[in-house]
């Protein structure tokens, strides 16, 4: 876990020179850095898979992220970068949940982040 960590602010330090946190797509490197620690810490049991459409009785479009199971190529979890408005991302995400369930998950996880904070 302390690797990981050690590894994760390492990046977060580099991409900080580099990128400042401003709109959604700046926010959304971030994010990903975070997701990939965390895949590498659980034995990428899950891959990451950014703009992965869906669709579903409720809607269709890209998720910002998929996170996607490697044993099943099933999508378990649905993250949504918001760099402001937080409601419309929670509104985004529980739809995009419910779409994931309707294609026959029986639990999702569903994240809303700024890069900063997390909502789950």
């Amino acid at each position: 876990m302390q690797k990981c960590i050690r590894k994760l602010t390492k990046v977060l330090k580099s991409q900080h020179k580099a990128i400042p946190i401003g709109n959604k797509a700046s926010r959304s490197q971030y994010v990903c850095s975070y997701l990939v620690a965390t895949s590498n810490f659980f034995k990428n049991q899950f891959s990451i898979c950014p703009e992965k459409a869906i669709s579903g009785p409720n809607g269709h479009g890209p998720l910002d992220y998929a996170l996607v199971a490697s044993t099943s190529s099933k999508v378990i979890g649905a993250v949504e970068v918001k760099a402001t408005y937080y409601l419309q991302g929670i509104a985004q995400n529980t739809v995009q949940c419910e779409t994931l369930l309707a294609n026959g998950r029986e639990t999702v996880l569903g994240i809303i982040t700024d890069s900063e904070k997390c909502f789950f």
